[in-house]
Formats: C-alpha cells, sequence, structure tokens
C-alpha cells in the first residue's frame, strides 16, 4: 500500500472518530439541556435541587455542564425522582443518532408542564 492510501485511510479514520466524538457531545448537550430546563421548569435553583436530592449545588452545576462524562445511571434516576420525572436510557444505533437528537425529546423540551409539580417522598417515578 503506498503512503498516499495510508495517508488517505488515517485521514477517512481520524475523520470518522471526529464525528463519533461530535455526536457524543450532542447527546451529552441533550442531556444537559434536558436536565437545567426541566429543574427551571419546576421553579429550582442548582442549590435547591441539590438539596432535594441530598448532594451540593457544585455537584448540580457539574452534570449540567456538557464538558462533565461522568454521569451514572443511579445519580440520573435521584435527580429525575426530585424533578418528578423519568430517566429514559436508549441505545440509538449510530445510523439513527441524527434522527434521534432533531425528534426524540423537542416536543417536551417545547412544552411547559401544565402545572408546577412538586416531588412526592411517597413515589419514586424512576426507579
Amino acid at each position: 500500500m503506498s503512503s498516499s492510501s495510508t495517508s488517505n485511510s488515517e485521514c477517512l479514520e481520524q475523520q470518522i472518530a471526529d464525528e463519533r466524538d461530535l455526536k457524543a457531545a450532542e447527546l451529552a448537550w441533550d442531556l444537559v439541556i434536558q436536565l437545567a430546563k426541566l429543574r427551571e421548569q419546576r421553579g429550582l435553583t442548582q442549590s435547591q435541587l441539590a438539596d432535594l436530592v441530598g448532594t451540593s449545588q457544585q455537584a448540580i452545576s457539574r452534570l449540567e455542564n456538557p464538558l462533565y462524562d461522568r454521569h451514572s445511571l443511579r445519580v440520573l434516576r435521584e435527580i429525575a425522582a426530585a424533578l418528578n420525572a423519568y430517566v429514559d436510557v436508549v441505545v440509538v444505533p449510530e445510523e439513527h443518532v441524527d434522527a434521534y437528537l432533531a425528534h426524540r425529546y423537542q416536543p417536551v423540551l417545547d412544552d411547559p408542564p401544565s402545572a408546577q409539580t412538586t416531588p412526592n417522598a411517597d413515589s419514586s417515578p424512576a426507579a
């Protein structure tokens, strides 16, 4: 194989890796936007949500940061329960990520809740 072919192959591999990184970043932004917007719709500050979950305001701020990549399902479920919401984990085939990003959550984010709800200590919707 010529050095030109190898170089082209390496460029293609890097482009594919960059596209995957971009999609991962889009998904991270999607999660961050959902968390922050729902918290705001519920009329909660980061500090108030932290108190409900039993953590610090800094931890909530970190979770709402798209550069943070250590979200745990357990913590996300705890936050969802505090926001009277559910966590939906979906595995999306790479070829469908664009459609998923374009349509999955936009209706939820565009329609504010009809009434402000507060978490119910007796129910845990994210269990």
